[in-house]
Protein backbone atom coordinates (compact mmCIF):
# COMPACT_ATOMS: atom_id res chain seq x y z
CA UNK A 1 0.00 0.00 0.00
CA UNK A 2 1.46 3.23 -1.10
CA UNK A 3 2.34 5.99 1.63
CA UNK A 4 2.14 8.45 -1.19
CA UNK A 5 -0.04 11.81 0.13
CA UNK A 6 -2.92 12.81 -1.62
CA UNK A 7 -1.95 15.45 -4.09
CA UNK A 8 1.69 14.75 -4.00
CA UNK A 9 3.64 13.31 -7.32
CA UNK A 10 5.25 10.20 -6.69
CA UNK A 11 9.54 10.59 -7.28
CA UNK A 12 11.40 7.62 -8.21
CA UNK A 13 15.24 7.32 -9.04
CA UNK A 14 14.86 6.01 -12.59
CA UNK A 15 12.99 9.46 -13.41
CA UNK A 16 16.41 11.02 -13.55
CA UNK A 17 19.98 10.99 -14.65
CA UNK A 18 22.71 11.18 -11.62
CA UNK A 19 25.26 12.94 -11.54
CA UNK A 20 27.56 11.76 -8.58
CA UNK A 21 30.63 14.05 -6.96
CA UNK A 22 33.89 12.71 -7.36
CA UNK A 23 34.09 12.29 -3.50
CA UNK A 24 31.15 10.82 -2.49
CA UNK A 25 29.06 7.92 -2.58
CA UNK A 26 25.13 7.62 -3.24
CA UNK A 27 22.63 5.18 -2.79
CA UNK A 28 19.33 5.79 -3.97
CA UNK A 29 16.35 3.39 -3.13
CA UNK A 30 13.02 3.82 -4.20
CA UNK A 31 9.82 3.26 -1.63
CA UNK A 32 6.62 3.43 -1.11
CA UNK A 33 7.40 7.02 0.79
CA UNK A 34 9.27 8.15 -2.00
CA UNK A 35 13.03 8.35 -3.28
CA UNK A 36 15.59 7.53 -0.71
CA UNK A 37 18.99 9.20 -1.00
CA UNK A 38 21.77 8.92 0.73
CA UNK A 39 24.92 10.68 0.43
CA UNK A 40 28.10 10.12 1.81
CA UNK A 41 31.01 11.83 1.85
CA UNK A 42 34.53 9.85 1.63
CA UNK A 43 36.69 12.75 0.13
CA UNK A 44 39.63 13.76 2.46
CA UNK A 45 38.63 16.35 4.53
CA UNK A 46 36.40 18.89 4.77
CA UNK A 47 34.90 20.03 0.67
CA UNK A 48 31.86 20.32 -1.01
CA UNK A 49 30.60 17.32 -3.00
CA UNK A 50 27.53 18.24 -4.62
CA UNK A 51 25.57 15.43 -6.51
CA UNK A 52 22.25 15.90 -8.42
CA UNK A 53 19.80 14.01 -10.20
CA UNK A 54 18.32 15.86 -13.00
CA UNK A 55 16.13 15.34 -15.93
CA UNK A 56 15.64 17.78 -19.52
CA UNK A 57 14.18 20.93 -18.68
CA UNK A 58 10.77 21.82 -19.92
CA UNK A 59 9.95 24.47 -22.32
CA UNK A 60 9.32 28.23 -20.73
CA UNK A 61 7.51 28.65 -18.67
CA UNK A 62 7.79 26.27 -15.94
CA UNK A 63 7.42 25.80 -12.28
CA UNK A 64 9.40 22.84 -10.61
CA UNK A 65 8.32 21.84 -6.29
CA UNK A 66 9.26 19.22 -4.26
CA UNK A 67 9.11 18.63 -0.86
CA UNK A 68 11.88 16.64 1.49
CA UNK A 69 11.95 15.17 4.99
CA UNK A 70 15.47 15.22 6.11
CA UNK A 71 16.98 12.18 8.15
CA UNK A 72 20.81 13.33 8.29
CA UNK A 73 22.90 15.22 11.02
CA UNK A 74 21.43 18.62 11.62
CA UNK A 75 25.14 19.54 13.16
CA UNK A 76 26.91 18.87 9.97
CA UNK A 77 25.22 21.61 7.09
CA UNK A 78 24.44 19.02 5.42
CA UNK A 79 22.64 20.82 1.99
CA UNK A 80 19.99 19.32 0.22
CA UNK A 81 17.35 21.39 -2.45
CA UNK A 82 16.77 22.10 -6.42
CA UNK A 83 18.96 23.14 -9.22
CA UNK A 84 19.33 24.18 -12.89
CA UNK A 85 21.64 22.66 -14.61
CA UNK A 86 23.68 23.13 -17.53
CA UNK A 87 24.13 19.70 -19.14
CA UNK A 88 27.46 20.45 -21.34
CA UNK A 89 29.84 21.74 -18.83
CA UNK A 90 27.83 20.52 -15.10
CA UNK A 91 27.90 24.65 -14.13
CA UNK A 92 24.62 25.18 -12.34
CA UNK A 93 22.66 27.03 -9.33
CA UNK A 94 21.45 25.17 -6.91
CA UNK A 95 18.61 26.35 -4.33
CA UNK A 96 20.16 24.46 -1.30
CA UNK A 97 18.75 23.97 2.24
CA UNK A 98 22.28 23.42 4.89
CA UNK A 99 20.51 22.66 8.54
CA UNK A 100 22.77 24.07 11.13
CA UNK A 101 21.53 22.65 14.69
CA UNK A 102 24.23 24.01 16.34
CA UNK A 103 22.20 27.27 15.90
CA UNK A 104 19.22 26.29 15.17
CA UNK A 105 19.53 27.94 12.01
CA UNK A 106 18.65 27.04 8.21
CA UNK A 107 20.81 28.30 5.37
CA UNK A 108 19.17 28.73 2.26
CA UNK A 109 21.38 29.03 -0.51
CA UNK A 110 21.32 30.09 -4.12
CA UNK A 111 24.87 29.13 -5.43
CA UNK A 112 26.79 29.05 -8.57
CA UNK A 113 28.74 25.85 -9.09
CA UNK A 114 31.08 25.53 -11.75
CA UNK A 115 31.16 21.91 -10.98
CA UNK A 116 30.47 19.49 -8.06
CA UNK A 117 33.51 20.61 -5.99
CA UNK A 118 33.62 24.56 -6.75
CA UNK A 119 31.24 26.98 -5.69
CA UNK A 120 31.49 29.73 -8.01
CA UNK A 121 29.43 32.24 -5.88
CA UNK A 122 27.28 32.93 -2.75
CA UNK A 123 24.61 34.79 -4.81
CA UNK A 124 22.38 34.86 -1.89
CA UNK A 125 22.40 33.32 1.78
CA UNK A 126 19.65 33.47 3.91
CA UNK A 127 19.63 32.48 7.86
CA UNK A 128 16.13 31.14 8.64
CA UNK A 129 15.28 30.28 12.11
CA UNK A 130 12.37 27.91 11.05
CA UNK A 131 12.48 24.45 8.85
CA UNK A 132 11.54 24.40 5.17
CA UNK A 133 10.38 21.35 3.74
CA UNK A 134 8.90 22.42 0.72
CA UNK A 135 10.99 23.92 -2.11
CA UNK A 136 10.25 25.88 -5.54
CA UNK A 137 12.15 26.83 -8.42
CA UNK A 138 10.40 28.79 -11.58
CA UNK A 139 11.69 29.90 -14.87
CA UNK A 140 9.42 32.51 -16.46
CA UNK A 141 10.88 32.68 -19.61
CA UNK A 142 12.78 36.11 -18.34
CA UNK A 143 13.82 34.78 -14.76
CA UNK A 144 14.30 32.15 -12.40
CA UNK A 145 13.55 32.20 -9.64
CA UNK A 146 13.81 30.22 -6.36
CA UNK A 147 11.14 29.99 -3.10
CA UNK A 148 11.08 27.88 0.05
CA UNK A 149 7.86 27.36 2.36
CA UNK A 150 7.30 25.70 5.52
CA UNK A 151 3.43 24.12 4.30
CA UNK A 152 4.04 24.12 0.69
CA UNK A 153 0.90 26.67 0.81
CA UNK A 154 2.76 30.14 1.58
CA UNK A 155 5.82 30.71 0.00
CA UNK A 156 8.63 33.25 0.33
CA UNK A 157 10.34 34.10 -2.97
CA UNK A 158 14.64 33.84 -1.83
CA UNK A 159 16.03 34.91 -4.75
CA UNK A 160 15.55 36.27 -8.79
CA UNK A 161 17.93 36.08 -11.49
CA UNK A 162 18.03 36.56 -15.66
CA UNK A 163 17.88 33.34 -16.68
CA UNK A 164 20.75 33.33 -18.88
CA UNK A 165 23.44 34.74 -15.87
CA UNK A 166 25.86 32.39 -15.82
CA UNK A 167 24.42 29.51 -16.93
CA UNK A 168 21.20 28.47 -19.69
CA UNK A 169 19.83 25.90 -17.57
CA UNK A 170 18.43 22.75 -19.92
CA UNK A 171 17.98 20.54 -16.83
CA UNK A 172 16.43 20.35 -13.30
CA UNK A 173 16.13 18.19 -10.51
CA UNK A 174 17.22 17.60 -7.00
CA UNK A 175 21.12 18.20 -5.59
CA UNK A 176 22.58 17.06 -2.46
CA UNK A 177 25.67 18.04 -0.72
CA UNK A 178 27.42 16.10 2.63
CA UNK A 179 30.19 18.82 2.68
CA UNK A 180 32.57 17.06 5.87
CA UNK A 181 34.41 13.88 5.17
CA UNK A 182 32.17 10.88 6.78
CA UNK A 183 29.07 13.13 6.90
CA UNK A 184 25.95 11.86 5.40
CA UNK A 185 23.21 13.76 3.84
CA UNK A 186 19.97 11.29 4.10
CA UNK A 187 16.61 12.26 2.78
CA UNK A 188 13.25 11.61 0.87
CA UNK A 189 12.00 13.30 -1.46
CA UNK A 190 8.25 12.24 -1.68
CA UNK A 191 7.38 14.73 -3.77
CA UNK A 192 8.75 16.60 -7.36
CA UNK A 193 6.42 17.46 -9.91
CA UNK A 194 6.95 19.80 -12.94
CA UNK A 195 4.14 22.21 -13.91
CA UNK A 196 4.25 24.30 -17.47
CA UNK A 197 2.34 25.73 -20.18
CA UNK A 198 3.04 24.71 -23.63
Amino acid sequence: MSKIIPGYTKVAAGDFTQNAAPGVTNVLTDSINGLNIKSTNTAAGSTWEMSSLTKAAPATPYCVTAHFINYGDQTKLTGYGLIWRQSSDGKCHSLTNYPNGSTYAEFITFRKWSDATHPADYSYVSNELWDPKWFRIVDDGANRISYISTDGINWKQEHSIGRTDYITANQIGICFDPIYQNTIVLITCDHFKVDYSG
